[in-house]
């Protein structure tokens, strides 16, 4: 890690928009903190559902010097233990100092085994500069009445 002191600001959203025209600024469109999934009502205690989490992580880098570092993010299931997948991939980014600093927009495909926080980490060399929780929870779907009744029915049939 550089001597520098390196700050970042991370979060999920589910896209970014950026106005190529006028002045360029980002726009974080509908942010993300918490993934909600349905499972079937039916489906047995001992079986574990899971999920695909995506949407975008967008983190902004500033720095008072120029500095050039490698970024990785990775992904810390609830029970603390890293997600195989995370961290494979790195980014490297120059930063001039001062004002300047650096917008990264990585796409988050995070497949989620159990409920829980899920923990995203920025890192910049070997240092932790970004943490985001992202909480998945699975919820049992209700079966509709007209589902209930269609099957009723069809049992009752020989």
């Amino acid at each position: 890690m550089p001597d520098a002191k390196i700050y970042a600001s991370s979060f999920a959203c589910e896209r970014v928009l950026r106005d190529y025209e006028n002045d360029k600024i980002l726009s974080a469109i509908r942010m993300l903190d918490v993934f909600i999934f349905a499972v079937p009502e039916n489906i047995p205690a001992n079986e574990q559902a899971s999920a695909v989490m995506e949407s975008l992580m967008l983190t902004l880098f500033k720095c008072e010097v120029p500095v050039t570092f490698t970024v990785k993010l990775v992904c810390i299931d609830p029970n603390g233990d890293p997600i195989a997948q995370s961290g494979t991939e790195t980014y490297r980014i120059s930063l001039l100092g001062g004002a300047s600093g650096h917008q990264l927009i990585s796409p988050l495909r995070i497949t989620a085994s159990h409920a829980g926080v899920y923990w995203m980490e920025v890192y910049a060399d070997d240092q932790v500069v970004s943490r985001i929780p992202l909480e998945a929870r699975f919820e049992k779907m209700q079966t509709t009445l007209s589902e209930s009744a269609s099957k009723s029915d069809s049992a009752s049939q020989p």
